[in-house]
């Protein structure tokens, strides 16, 4: 039995979209540092464009690498 758990994160125009735990993992790892596209099996680099596509993550280029990074908006109190 597969389990996949679906979790809630907030969008460049602020709307909510789930994402699986596939997803769930590397969004997790770019909210601790940028993920570096050279260092990423090809299935992660496909699963972090997808996320791209979503607005959930942003692309960074420097140079000939390609970072990815989620995208933060500072919120007004």
């Amino acid at each position: 039995m597969i389990n996949i758990y679906m979790r809630a994160v907030k969008c460049k125009n602020n709307h909510i979209s789930l994402i699986n735990s596939l997803e769930t993992k590397l969004y997790d790892l770019a909210k601790l540092d940028k993920l570096n596209a050279s260092e990423m099996s090809e299935r992660d680099i496909h699963i972090a464009e997808e996320l791209y596509q979503k607005n959930i993550f942003d692309k960074h280029s420097k140079g000939d690498q390609v970072f990815y990074t989620v995208h933060s908006k500072k919120e007004q109190l």
